[in-house]
């Protein structure tokens, strides 16, 4: 009936235009987001200064001479910690003993006896305590305050004897390491925090390098004490800071204090360093509410391939990579300042010939998209949703307007909570499966119901369709995850496993849909799962689960699966060679079936197959964009990247079948390869 076509053409013109205007909507969300985590062509190259001075005790080095040297190959930032007890005690700071320790050395060797018995005559002697003895009156009092801050000023004492100062700590916590195989004893570290020690801020300053002081929570200081922590690191450091970071287990303050360590990093207006495996309890209240300044930070370590350490800064967005140059067991005092050297010079060497800058990095900023773009793109998502509902379910097409109007709804309340917690996580699945599966069941069924005409431009355009298509689907992503918490992966996108294999299975489900006679679907589909396998259906079934779990094993944020070794240098071949290095399941898999696919009259059974690797193809470039921790334009340029490649390697494929098959590939459907 013309009132039926009517409708159908209204509805369909209204479906379009909301989802064309979600992917508007989501480009220009995307470019808010990129504004705000767009990061800099600079790079710091930072060590920890616990190595360097571990390193030096133990290899008779000057400190401070091997950070000139490191310098000069291209570090720019030490990473400055609070010292324990155990450190002062090391590195010959003061005499760190406990009660028994004293008593002994003094009623054998004489040694501090003056002290042990002063101590003993006022009071002051217990085995249970711990006694800091320095004759520098400026070293003891920072070491009685720190450990006040720490402890409490109940549990910190100061006593004079002579030109000796004495900082009395009632107790001290220690930690026991594994045993020693010659004694048989374990030995005590003194855990204790004492403070940041300013000859480390004053090697620093002589050498030229910014700092990263490590914020520490032992002994939960308070908000007091965080106040007197930042008056130091402002008074020792001041604007030579680069960043702030947190130690691997809480932020400074956590849980009851974080308000008043965001309050100081934001009056102070540093950044945070957001380290690579880290999830410190309360990071991420904390960067949120410094506005997200913060930026990624990633160890480098010599046992690691080059191209991987690169690979942090120019895929991942780290922008202060710790480097761990120290790591050669074997190797001699001279020979290991030579190697430290070589190590740093070829990661600054190496990000210099990536297009970097050896310079401050800049922090990510907060970023705020507007609830009409948010909404436009939640609406447009369930849009699409329902457009590939009705390559299953053609009856739904009369209820097209009815969802509209629930889902413009829906959208609604997810943009006026700005897509919160859950909301946002389940509308970027949808997408991600809607926009990775679409194009491929619309080029399932045009092929198998002779809508496409076969030939070599048609496998072209619709290679680039699809992945138009797909595109759109991974800013859509993009877009519902805007949050600069997923770029710091103090977020993360779940269910992307279900997200790779969601889209085969609606392509398995088409072909069921489209080869099934008009009305036949539901007895197809109980055929199909009724039908009694034979050995080559097992040996098929098998073969398809292994690959499934290579499939699965080989995907995702964190994959479960080892690179070969082959992989592994055609991977760094194209990382040389290309901006941003496609992936193998695109340009190798997906795009070569895109392009072979409409070539000619394939039978039912390859048309599926073939569909099934258009799949793949397509959920790895959707895929590319739910790696958050990207910059977008990387992600865009390497799905083109794919494509291109793809297109190249499925016309030489094209052109290989069609030599060596002729026109065996051209018979019509039916005979054996029918369902």
């Amino acid at each position: 009936m013309p009132s039926d076509r009517l409708w159908h053409r209204l509805s369909t013109i209204l479906i379009a235009l909301v989802v064309a205007a979600s992917i508007i909507a989501a480009g220009l969300a995307v470019y808010r987001r990129q504004a705000a985590v767009s990061l800099s062509d600079r790079v710091e190259l930072a060590i920890d200064y616990d190595q360097v001075l571990k390193s030096a005790h133990a290899l008779n080095y000057d400190p401070v001479d091997l950070l000139r040297e490191l310098k000069a190959a291209g570090l720019t930032t030490l990473i400055v910690r609070e010292r324990r007890l155990q450190e002062i005690k090391t590195y010959g700071e003061a005499s760190v003993l406990d009660g028994s320790e004293l008593a002994a050395l003094a009623l054998t060797t004489g040694g501090h006896g003056a002290v042990y018995e002063a101590l003993r005559a006022n009071g002051w002697y217990s085995p249970w305590f711990t006694y800091i003895l320095t004759d520098d009156p400026a070293r003891a009092a920072r070491y009685h305050d720190a450990v006040a801050v720490r402890l409490g000023n109940d549990r910190v004492g100061w006593f004079q004897v002579g030109t000796t100062a004495v900082v009395i700590v009632r107790g001290v916590t220690r930690q026991e390491g594994p045993a020693d195989p010659k004694t048989g004893r374990p030995p005590m570290e003194l855990t204790t925090l004492a403070g940041y020690a300013p000859e480390d801020f004053t090697a620093a300053r002589t050498v030229g390098l910014r700092v990263a002081p490590v914020l520490s929570n032992d002994d939960y200081p308070g908000p007091v004490g965080i106040e007197r922590i930042f008056s130091q690191l402002q008074a020792d450091a001041g604007a030579t800071i680069a960043a702030a970071l947190f130690d691997e287990d809480q932020v400074l303050g956590y849980p009851r204090a974080t308000g008043t360590t965001t309050g100081r990093l934001n009056r102070v207006d540093w950044a945070m360093g957001v380290v690579s495996g880290q999830r410190p309890a309360g990071l991420r209240d904390v960067v949120a509410g410094t506005g997200y300044r913060a930026v990624k930070v990633s160890q480098v370590t010599p046992d690691a391939r080059l191209e991987d350490n690169l690979l942090k800064a120019k895929d991942r967005g780290y922008r202060i990579l710790v480097v761990a140059p120290f790591m050669y067991p074997n190797a001699g005092a001279t020979e290991m300042r030579g190697l430290a050297r070589g190590f740093i010079q070829s990661i600054a060497d190496g990000l210099a010939r990536s297009g970097f800058t050896i310079g401050p990095a800049g922090p990510v900023r907060s970023v705020e998209i507007p609830r009409g773009l948010t909404l436009l793109v939640g609406w447009g998502v369930l849009a699409a949703a329902w457009l590939v509902a009705e390559e299953f379910w053609p009856a739904l097409v009369a209820w097209r307007l009815p969802w509209l109007l629930v889902a413009g709804l829906l959208a609604d309340g997810l943009a006026s909570s700005r897509l919160a917690g859950t909301g946002a996580d389940g509308l970027a699945w949808v997408a991600a499966v809607v926009y990775s599966s679409w194009g491929a069941l619309l080029a399932l069924r045009l092929i198998l119901r002779r809508g496409f005409r076969p030939g070599w431009v048609g496998g072209f355009s619709l290679a680039v369709t699809i992945t138009a298509l797909s595109v759109a689907g991974g800013m859509v992503v993009t877009a519902l995850l805007a949050s600069p918490a997923y770029f710091l992966e103090l977020s993360i996108f779940r269910g992307v496993k279900a997200a790779f294999i969601a889209p085969l299975a609606l392509v398995g489900l088409g072909y069921l849909v489209y080869t099934a006679p008009h009305g036949r679907f539901l007895p197809r589909l109980a055929e199909a799962a009724g039908h009694e396998l034979s050995f080559g259906d097992g040996a098929w079934l098998a073969l398809a689960g292994l690959l499934g779990l290579v499939y699965l094993g080989r995907s995702g944020n964190t994959p479960s699966l080892p690179v070969t070794g082959a992989e592994s240098r055609l991977r760094a071949a194209l990382d040389r060679l290309l901006a941003a290095r496609p992936r193998t399941k695109e340009f190798l898999i997906g795009q070569p079936a895109a392009v072979l696919l409409p070539a000619w009259r394939w039978p039912r059974l390859a048309v599926l197959g073939l569909t099934l690797l258009v799949a793949v193809g397509q959920v790895s470039v959707v895929n590319s964009f739910a790696h958050l921790h990207t910059p977008y334009p990387l992600s865009l340029i390497r799905g083109l990247n794919g494509l291109a490649l793809g297109l190249i390697v499925g016309l030489v494929l094209a052109a290989a079948v069609r030599f060596i098959f002729g026109d065996r590939v051209t018979r019509p459907e039916g005979g054996s390869d029918s369902p």
